[in-house]
């Protein structure tokens, strides 16, 4: 499931500017020792009750990326894929470039059978880091099983040279 990252957003319903600031400050404060509490949870493995609370989070209409990669963790543990995708979209569209949310979704479509949008997730991953031997092999992969295997070839020979770069 990976370990949760830590990060706190809050979202307030009215707009900053005509909220008080005290108001503002203490919705943040609060979805972020709700999202602390989460992370708690789930490392106490009570993934289900780390869960309520971040679809409380994204009910008040958090904009944190975090909240949505691990909520999609823990739909992927109990083997939601389509939710797991779903939720990992949404993550990169809060959060431009997340190479790592990329991979996820590669992993998931390649798990579906969904290898040609398995391959693009990978090829965009690929562009924040061009040698990420996890990207590169599970690229060539995807590759291979949507009957590409010289492609694949390819991008699995370069994995383990990436791995030491």
């Amino acid at each position: 499931m990976g370990k949760p990252k830590r990060s706190s957003s809050g979202f307030s319903k009215a707009k900053p500017s005509e909220a008080p600031k005290q108001q503002v400050a203490k919705g943040a404060a609060g979805a972020g020792a709700k999202e602390q509490q989460a992370i708690a949870l789930i490392n106490q493995g009570k993934p289900e009750e780390a869960e309520a609370i971040y679809r409380e989070l994204i009910e008040a209409g958090t904009r944190n990326h975090a909240v949505y990669c691990n909520l999609a963790a823990i739909c992927e543990s109990k083997g939601k894929i389509k939710a797991a995708i779903e939720y990992l979209q949404i993550s990169v569209g809060l959060s431009q470039g997340n190479p790592e949310a990329h991979y996820r979704i590669g992993k998931l479509h390649k798990t579906a059978g969904n290898y040609s949008q398995a391959i693009s997730s990978y090829q965009t991953a690929l562009l924040s880091n061009k040698n990420d031997h996890r990207v590169l092999n599970s690229l060539g992969i995807a590759l291979r099983l949507n009957g590409d295997p010289e492609q694949a070839a390819l991008f699995i020979k370069q994995a383990p040279g990436a791995c030491r770069a």
